[in-house]
């Protein structure tokens, strides 16, 4: 059983969290020393190409197309007049609808299921989940949120009769909220890792309160937070009643303060980091320990393991990562802080304060510095994003008209476009570089109009281009594939990889 004592501010933390001291280190301290080896990259590509949508010669190529996450389906809408249309998949149109949402298509996790929101004449709006037409009669729909599993689908639909937001799962009416508050995705659903449980944060009136299962917990001034524990039994989230802050695991109140601003938790809900104001200044409680006090603290966050933990610190004119409670280097600022998977080893984004350019940070240990010497021409490095082994980090480096991908500090050829996924976001950038099992690294480059799939530094065959909603997914450490299009058609590409 996970026992708490009260520290401080009334604030709770586990009894059998580690206290543990943490000295200043050196500013130049790194976490560790080692740092990998670059990988061989004698191997061979051999293609294989599945058509999934032929065009007509000088038909558009819709390279906008929604992709389904193993790579095997398309889906995209076909307008046919101002609003009315059908939903085309794999190159086979659906039914015709008057009207279609502003969510799009959207794939189920396993990519074999299909939703989407549609209207018709004196029927409104309604979700097609598979071809079936759900409940009609709304003014919107929501964003469809599928379960992990893929075997659950919940989505909410706005009622302008009522005036409220109606959630369903799996097709049925299962609440009936005044709004459901968006989380860090905009959607607002959230199922828990097993797929079986649903929650939310919804408004009822002026109060706050989270529903998990259909049950409603207790209304607040404010909920916001709202997470579910690794293996699905746990739920917390942050709450604030008459100008006090409120931590609530399982609808138990288990801290309170007037001074907490908020709180993360661990991947497994047994512990949390409380970001606490006094003043003006802020500073962070953990395992019973405080640490220093800041201007500012943003994106704390735990490791996956749960043990570590870091967050950006701001003091007079200058950022840092605090990890486990040391204070890394000061930079001009800092962002983009990731854990490997293995929790061992931590890398982020800074910039000099000097302003003589920004680099990446791996275990401490600061990268080559770049800077673009054209003021007319901006230098840009995606997030640092680690290998499956934990052995390997990569980012990619923007500047004036060429691109390349760093990888455990050795520059890559050099193109004139690394593809950048940031249809998520600028953040997103660092998912447009997959790596094996193994941890082999592969990424779309264009050189003289040319896409090729680069993989551990050997270049594919020639494409037109590369669907900016797929990505190149790794089956096994010899085996990926990647949705491109060429001569006016849609593909799939599968790579085998012979290592000599």
């Amino acid at each position: 059983m996970c026992r708490y004592i009260i520290i401080g501010l009334a604030i709770l933390v586990p009894l059998q969290a580690i206290a543990t001291e943490h000295p200043d280190l050196p500013r130049k301290s790194p976490l560790t020393q080692q740092l990998p080896e670059p990988i061989d990259s004698n191997i061979t590509l051999v293609p294989k190409h599945i058509s999934l949508v032929k065009f007509d010669k000088g038909q558009p190529i819709r390279a906008d197309a929604i992709v389904s996450p193993d790579n095997q389906r398309i889906a995209y809408i076909e307008f046919e007049g101002s609003t009315g249309g059908r939903v085309v998949v794999n190159g086979v149109p659906g039914k015709l609808y008057d009207s279609f949402s502003g969510i799009g298509c959207v794939f189920s996790p396993n990519g074999q299921r299909l939703a989407y929101a549609a209207g018709m004449k004196g029927r409104k709006n309604f979700l097609v989940l598979d071809g079936v037409e759900g409940v009609d009669g709304y003014t919107g729909i929501g964003y469809p949120t599928f379960s992990p599993d893929s075997s659950q689908l919940a989505y909410k639909a706005w009622d302008n009769n009522t005036k409220k937001e109606v959630i369903f799962l799996n097709g049925e009416k299962c609440g009936e909220y005044n709004r459901i508050v968006g989380t860090n995705d905009g959607k607002g659903l959230v199922f828990s890792p097993d797929g079986k449980r649903l929650g939310y944060v919804a408004i009822n009136g002026q109060k706050s309160l989270v529903v998990v299962d259909g049950n409603e917990g207790k209304y607040y001034d404010f909920a916001s937070g709202f997470v579910f524990s690794q293996d699905s039994k746990h739920v917390m989230y942050n709450a604030r009643h008459d100008g006090k802050g409120i931590i609530v695991k399982d609808e138990i109140e288990i801290a309170e303060s007037n001074s907490v601003e908020y709180s993360v938790f661990s991947p497994d809900c047994d512990q949390m980091a409380c970001v606490f104001k006094e003043g003006d200044k802020k500073y962070v409680v953990i395992d019973g320990n405080q640490d220093k006090q800041y201007d500012n603290i943003r994106e704390l966050k735990f490791s996956p393991d749960g043990r570590r933990f870091t967050y950006l610190a701001w003091r007079d004119n200058g950022m840092c990562a605090v990890v486990d409670g040391q204070e890394q280097q000061f930079y001009r600022w800092v962002m983009n802080i990731t854990f490997s998977p293995d929790s061992k080893r931590v890398a982020y984004l800074a910039g000099a304060m000097e302003y003589v350019g920004q680099f990446v940070v791996v275990d401490g240990i600061e990268g080559k510095r770049y800077k673009s010497q054209n003021p007319y021409s901006s230098c840009k490095i995606s997030p640092p994003v680690f290998s499956p082994d934990s052995k390997h980090v990569a980012y990619v480096v923007e500047m004036k008209d060429k691109s390349w991908v760093i990888l455990d500090d050795v520059e890559g050829s050099h193109y004139d476009e690394v593809r950048k996924n940031t249809l998520g976001g600028w953040d997103n950038w660092d998912k447009s570089l997959a790596f094996s099992p193994d941890g082999k690294i592969a990424y779309w480059a264009k050189r003289d109009n040319i896409w090729r799939i680069v993989v551990a530094g050997v270049e594919s065959e020639e494409y037109w281009g590369y669907l900016p909603n797929g990505n190149l997914v790794f089956e096994s450490p010899n085996r990926l594939h990647s949705m491109a299009f060429r001569d006016w058609e849609i593909m799939r590409v599968e790579i085998e990889i012979n290592e000599d």
